[in-house]
């Protein structure tokens, strides 16, 4: 399984002699039935965990017959993108703020002299709460910025996607 904010991505093995599978979620309720090897359950809510099983069946003379089930699987969908990101400029800084995301960890904060080019994380803020951050000490030229979200699972950090790019000119 692989996940984004907002859908699951679930693919498994054939199995021989399989019609479809039928994609269930961990309280038995049937989602979805397809003949493909893999499903994309979409419309999911962002920073949940979310657990499914899938099964095999066959249709002969007009009824279904199922195989057993596979194991079960969880996972959870990352923070939702950052939004509404805003800069100032400054006399040799820059200010960033976006929008806050309930339910996260923190955000990280990219920086590159060249919008397609190659960004390094300038910022880790560890506050949800916190939704600015000014870089200091900068040359007078073009910045462009860029920033995610992140939520620590079981001591690790599970990044959303970044944000738009936005640029601005430093005095």
């Amino acid at each position: 399984a692989s996940a984004a904010s907002s859908k699951v991505k679930l693919s498994w093995d054939p199995v021989d002699g399989a019609g479809g599978y039928a994609i269930y979620t961990a309280d038995n309720k049937l989602i979805a039935k397809t003949t493909a090897t893999s499903y994309t359950h979409k419309k999911l809510k962002s920073m949940k965990t979310y657990t499914y099983k899938v099964r095999p069946y066959v249709v002969s003379d007009g009824a279904c017959y199922y195989g057993g089930f596979s194991n079960t699987i969880s996972i959870m969908t990352k923070p939702a993108k950052v939004s509404k990101v805003k800069l100032k400029a400054g006399n040799g800084q820059a200010t960033i703020k976006w929008k806050k995301i309930k339910g996260v960890s923190g955000y990280a904060i990219y920086r590159s002299t060249k919008k397609s080019g190659r960004y390094k994380k300038i910022k880790t803020v560890k506050k949800a709460s916190t939704t600015s951050y000014t870089n200091k000490n900068l040359s007078s030229n073009k910045k462009y910025y860029k920033v995610r979200a992140y939520k620590k699972v079981k001591g690790k950090k599970v990044y959303g996607s970044y944000s738009s790019v936005k640029s601005v000119r430093t005095k």
